[in-house]
């Protein structure tokens, strides 16, 4: 019988995020094109005032295309920031609301495990149940549970991703002065289902302007 071994050392504990276009699919090559460059050019720029000087590699550890969108790892010296830095990429996607391709972005931010990996490009990539059960969280039915405000998509974090926003909230009163003067605001908690018939429970996290939170400066 095959057993997995399970080396503790090669597991990175941190920050996921998976940000869904809506409607992406749908579209024909060309939209798709025109659609994807204005998002890539915005996030790059928007992704250059976030890092507040940092270099990008001591907040993220990488990105991962799906087809609809992409994963965001967080280095785990960042973990808690997660929903923070989902919130964020919402909040620059409004920005798109003229493109007359764009219907909205859905996006999740969860804390678990994951391991890396070097591809066969040699590009390094990330597998784990960290990033599954990120994408759970994108089965979330907003109309099921709210009637208005989330028309232009909504960003949904897990219990364990609040649970260490509300550490680092603690720990970081810079960032929590930035949250509370931008009015942000978590609902009470959410329970719902996946395909599969699965509850999960999680908040949904959302601010009274469209403004971006940098991250904060990495410890050693």
């Amino acid at each position: 019988m095959y057993q997995e071994a399970e080396d503790s050392n090669k597991f990175i504990f941190t920050d996921i995020i998976l940000l869904d276009i809506v409607g992406f699919s749908k579209l024909s090559n060309t939209q798709q094109y025109a659609l994807v460059s204005s998002f890539s050019e915005l996030f790059r720029k928007t992704l250059s005032i976030m890092c507040n000087g940092q270099p990008i590699s001591n907040v993220i550890l990488g990105t991962i295309p799906t087809g609809d969108g992409f994963y965001t790892i967080l280095t785990p010296q960042q973990r808690g920031f997660g929903p923070i830095y989902a919130m964020s990429l919402r909040n620059v996607a409004k920005k798109l609301s003229a493109h007359k391709y764009f219907k909205g972005v859905k996006v999740a931010a969860h804390t678990g495990y994951l391991i890396p990996f070097v591809g066969i490009d040699n590009s390094q990539n990330f597998v784990g149940n960290g990033m599954n059960q990120c994408a759970r969280y994108l089965e979330f039915k907003v109309t099921e549970h709210f009637e208005s405000g989330y028309e232009d998509g909504y960003v949904v974090m897990s219990g364990e991703a609040h649970i260490n926003l509300e550490i680092l909230l603690q720990r970081d009163e810079q960032l929590y002065e930035k949250v509370e003067q931008l009015g942000v605001h978590i609902t009470d908690e959410i329970t719902f289902k996946d395909k599969h018939g699965n509850k999960y429970k999680g908040y949904l996290i959302d601010s009274s302007t469209d403004s971006i939170i940098t991250f904060p400066q990495t410890r050693g």
